[in-house]
């Protein structure tokens, strides 16, 4: 039997089983996650730094996009985890949330990133079986989450990340895969042009920028994969959730403070709602505005 018949028999006799395969399977690559969301935006730096001072090897720049080196260690002490330390959430709490060697803090963000990679690998299996369309939706929630925590910490979302996904969509569209040609190509142009117009307009209003170029690129990402109806779905999650996060930052600020709050993670939760639940919130929505 092969492999992926292997894997068939598993979904068909003992779904549990795989379920449970799948949420570990998200657990580790959630670990990777968290060396991407480190080391790539400091990477980016570097490599800017270097070409503003003379430009370098292409070698070296080649080493720079090597995340997994070097290998694991606490960003504190540089104390090297072996690998019974890097065993993705039981390795936190067993260490009781510190480095081992210098007892400092370890940051929640990194249990709480590989609780929600292996979510959403769950999720995907769950909701769209042993399919490309499971590949596909955990796919884009890894790049979603990598998003969303490099523009909290860095306000800014990696070109690198973000184009060649646009470009991955248009072409995975053509390949058949996905959604049609049509639909991805008026997605992306849709997703990048609505918020650049959004930005215009508040610019005009308010004399300051809202709504930056990496959110338009982020969306046209969402357009890309997903087509008009995801897109129109992601934005309204997001503006949602931006409301929502206004309204806790005005109870907990004083009135008239500006709290500078990137829309990026907000877009990215709004993909991620697209993703896994768009076709039945738009079946419910024209169920509820035209009803029978």
């Amino acid at each position: 039997m092969s492999f992926p018949e292997q894997i068939l028999w598993l979904y068909q006799h003992q779904p549990a089983v795989l379920l449970a395969l799948a949420m570990v399977f998200g657990l580790m690559i959630g670990s990777f996650l968290n060396v991407v969301i480190v080391r790539l935006p400091a990477r980016l730096e570097q490599i800017d730094n270097d070409e503003n001072e003379g430009g370098e090897s292409a070698a070296s720049a080649a080493g720079k996009w090597f995340l997994i080196v070097p290998p694991s260690h606490c960003p504190g002490c540089g104390h090297r985890l072996p690998w019974y330390e890097n065993i993705p959430i039981a390795s936190y709490l067993i260490l009781g949330r510190k480095c081992s060697s210098c007892r400092a803090a370890i940051s929640l963000r990194y249990p709480m990133v590989e609780a929600l990679t292996g979510f959403l690998a769950l999720a995907a299996l769950w909701h769209f079986s042993l399919s490309v369309d499971s590949i596909i939706a955990f796919g884009l929630g890894c790049l979603f989450l990598v998003i969303a925590c490099i523009d909290l910490d860095r306000l800014m979302i990696p070109d690198v990340l973000s184009l060649p996904a646009i470009w991955l969509g248009l072409a995975a569209s053509a390949m058949g895969i996905g959604i049609v040609p049509k639909d991805a190509i008026i997605g992306a142009v849709c997703g990048y042009g609505v918020l650049a117009l959004i930005n215009s307009i508040y610019a005009l209003l308010t004399q300051r920028q809202g709504i930056g170029r990496g959110d338009w690129k982020l969306a046209a990402v969402i357009g890309a994969w997903l087509g008009p109806q995801g897109l129109t779905i992601s934005l309204m999650g997001a503006f949602l959730l931006g409301s929502l996060a206004g309204l806790v930052l005005m109870a907990a600020f004083a009135q008239g403070r500006r709290t500078a709050v990137p829309f990026g993670p907000f877009l990215a939760g709004g993909g991620v709602i697209a993703v896994y639940f768009g076709p039945d919130l738009a079946q419910w929505y024209m169920a509820l505005i035209m009803p029978r």
